[in-house]
């Protein structure tokens, strides 16, 4: 059984900084900057990191609540530049691939680990989105925007949802008949410090929600977030 050392949310020091706009703010907001991105790059790839605390003895998991509006875990996509700047134009290595329509009658590999060890570049990504979510501030100055580039302990990837339209709906397998996803979403363990300052965006709540609320309860938090305790069931929290 995997292990994941969780300490109680009162080690943690929670304060805020500058907001954090969203263009993505609907379903349909969201469906429309997919197409677009899908038509120009193929398949979408998401990365989202998943924390964990504890409150009177039991798991809970850290979730920003964007705007009183929604819930989400911390993450963000991998780009394009992001692909060719760390790979190269193609961004393969002709390992494991899918096959991504670029939506104008086109297709291209993408290569899911990119060939440069596990899940190495979503790993990047993540980490530069936990900084971008949760991290502090370079300096004090009322002007600053840089966050600083702290060590996140990024673990296994323990989830992996597809989206095979432009719809809502998700499912935690690629369909047979779908050989283009239109985004791929990831979900990886990151494990806490035993302490740590987490700052973040004012338009957003850093909440921590206990597994047992979680659970089933895709009507608030989606179905994704809703399975998270049985993907978490593996895993001994001590």
């Amino acid at each position: 059984m995997s292990r994941v050392r969780v300490y109680p949310l009162e080690n943690y020091t929670i304060s805020v900084k500058s907001a954090q706009y969203d263009e993505e703010t609907s379903m349909q907001a969201k469906m429309k900057a997919l197409q677009q991105y899908y038509e120009v790059n193929g398949t979408r790839i998401s990365v989202e990191g998943i924390l964990i605390v504890k409150e009177r003895g039991f798991p809970h998991v850290l979730l920003l609540h964007v705007a009183n509006a929604f819930f989400r875990l911390p993450g963000g996509s991998v780009s394009e530049d992001e692909v060719v700047n760390k790979y190269g134009e193609n961004g393969t290595s002709g390992e494991e691939t899918l096959e991504s329509g670029s939506g104008m009658g086109e297709s291209s590999g993408f290569n899911l680990g990119y060939g440069h060890g596990p899940n190495e570049l979503e790993k990047m990504v993540l980490r530069k989105s936990l900084n971008k979510h949760l991290a502090a501030l370079r300096s004090d100055d009322m002007d600053e925007t840089e966050v600083m580039d702290m060590d996140w302990q990024i673990g296994e990837q323990v989830a992996t949802w597809y989206r095979p339209h432009f719809e809502q709906y998700m499912y935690p397998y690629l369909p047979a008949h779908i050989s283009s996803p239109k985004e791929i979403r990831k979900f990886f363990v990151v494990q806490l410090p035993e302490q740590r300052k987490l700052v973040v965006p004012k338009n957003m709540n850093l909440v921590a929600v206990p597994l047992f609320e979680l659970y089933e309860n895709s009507s608030k938090y989606g179905a994704q977030y809703a399975s998270l305790p049985q993907i978490l069931s593996r895993f001994d929290f001590s």
